[in-house]
């Protein structure tokens, strides 16, 4: 998984980035060793940049929804990593 992660930060194309979207998606259903080694990999982080990067392709944000989903399904400290996660983009944003 973190080599999903590192070709996903470096993608310009949407194709790709859905396609990465998707691997993570079905990787971490049901799966909670894959879902702890996704956050692990900063897959929040990454995940997040992927919806301000492709912010007009829906297909892409609908399968980086769904990773992001599956991340938070069962794990109460991939939770407390996502909130951490979407805090500190926030105050990227706000304040860049």
């Amino acid at each position: 998984l973190p080599i999903l992660v590192n070709s996903l930060k470096s993608t310009s194309s949407p194709e790709v980035a859905r396609a990465l979207c998707d691997t993570m998606v079905n990787a971490t259903y049901d799966n909670p060793d894959a879902q702890a080694a996704l956050a692990q990999a900063k897959g929040f982080q990454v995940l997040l940049m992927i919806l301000n990067r492709f912010t007009e392709e829906s297909t892409v944000v609908e399968s980086a929804c769904h990773a992001l989903g599956n991340l938070l399904m069962d794990s109460r400290s991939n939770q407390i990593a996502a909130l951490a996660a979407a805090a500190a983009a926030t105050f990227t944003f706000c304040f860049a």
